[in-house]
């Protein structure tokens, strides 16, 4: 028989606790505060759940029970969020609290989910979202060309989504709990080695990439970041370089790094600011500044044909059909690999380095940290 408790914690809410379609005892939250309310909520669940199915109708057939359940004991009609209401509005929220690009790339994930539903089903409850819609997106996207990473990370954008929809009380359970992420462990950038860099160095000498890939090798510095880098961020006197990283440039992750420049990188500003161009413009690269990353025409684009002419090798991952881009393990972004790999190299501890890199986890710069076989091989070499 069905009863209803209060939950831990001294929490308002009443807990029903009723049987199952499969005959086992579930436990909910009535998100009542009145017993008697909660207890008739209890008895409806378990008078409800012999009348369930499985299959794909499921989801739309509990969403029916639980809006007329809530009406019969609250005498109000609950209000439902259709999945493209609630996706869309959460995509709006996300743009006060997450870099731009950023922000972007979340927005995108969500229309092109949306584009994958037809309007009928874009048009439903939330609460009637299932796993495997959101699989078959995933499915498609591998299908048209996408690498692992970028789809893993298209699904880890739905499932914060759907989250945000757990916790204001729109759906039971997170549709992407069962969702197979594909593969991405072989798709990793890759550092470059001191040879390269000094290749690439000496194809774009003189000119502002040559400042941008000295940035990137000796701070760490995003492509963004590295070509956006200004004057009065800098302290040539202390040697240092104090910047707020675009991409944690908003909300609570908003962080703010100050990285001593390295005597190579100093001497090479030091140079720069004598010239009359220098003193002209609030950026150390003006010709880069403000400019678009990505895109046809963007400067990651621009920073692979450098690399191209300089014979540097991208290791590019297999050739996929359709749309989509194939994974380069080699692009600006890894000189941000170097910089953190070659401070480990030197043996320095993995907690300065986070502040260095600004990485907000052992993890995430766990990813960053590739030693050279050197060092391996002086490490065993110490065993006694």
């Amino acid at each position: 028989m069905a009863s209803v408790y209060l939950q831990p914690k001294n929490s308002k809410f009443w807990m029903a606790r009723f049987k199952g379609p499969n005959g086992k005892w579930m436990s909910r939250s009535t998100k009542l505060t009145k017993r008697d309310e909660a207890l008739r909520l209890a008895f409806l669940w378990e008078g409800s759940a012999s009348d369930l199915v499985d299959g794909d109708a499921m989801g739309a057939q509990v969403s029916k029970v639980v809006r007329d359940i809530y009406e019969k004991a609250t005498g109000k009609r609950p209000d439902t969020v259709s999945i493209s209401k609630f996706l869309n509005d959460w995509s709006k929220r996300i743009k006060a609290t997450k870099a731009e690009k950023t922000a972007e790339r979340y927005s995108q994930v969500v229309r092109d989910f949306l584009a994958h539903l037809d309007q009928e089903r874009a048009a439903a409850n939330i609460a009637t979202l299932r796993g495997t819609e959101i699989q078959s997106f995933l499915d498609n996207e591998i299908a048209k060309g996408k690498g692992g990473m970028t789809v893993t990370l298209t699904g880890k954008v739905l499932r914060t989504a759907l989250n945000a929809a757990l916790r204001a009380g729109m759906i039971e359970r997170n549709p992407t709990v069962n969702v197979e992420f594909p593969d991405a462990i072989s798709e990793s950038r890759q550092p470059f080695t001191d040879g390269e860099v000094e290749s690439i160095l000496t194809e774009c000498q003189g000119s502002d990439w040559e400042t941008a890939i000295l940035v990137g090798r000796y701070t760490g510095a995003r492509l963004g970041d590295a070509c956006n880098m200004r004057w009065q961020a800098v302290d040539l006197a202390g040697g240092s370089w104090t910047y707020v990283p675009e991409k944690t440039s908003r909300g609570k992750r908003r962080k703010e790094l100050v990285v001593p420049l390295h005597s190579q990188l100093l001497n090479h500003l030091e140079t720069l600011a004598g010239k009359e161009k220098a003193q002209r413009s609030e950026f150390i690269c003006p010709e880069l500044a403000e400019k678009p990353v990505g895109g046809r025409a963007g400067l990651s684009k621009t920073f692979e044909a450098i690399m191209r002419k300089a014979g540097v090798e991208t290791i590019v991952g297999e050739k996929k059909e359709g749309k989509g881009r194939r994974f380069s393990a080699k692009t600006f972004h890894s000189l941000r690999h170097t910089f953190n790999s070659n401070l480990a190299d030197a043996g320095v501890s993995q907690e300065v380095r986070r502040v260095l890199t600004g990485h907000a986890s052992d993890a995430m710069n766990d990813r960053y940290t590739k030693f050279k076989p050197d060092t391996l091989r002086e490490a065993v070499a110490r065993l006694a």
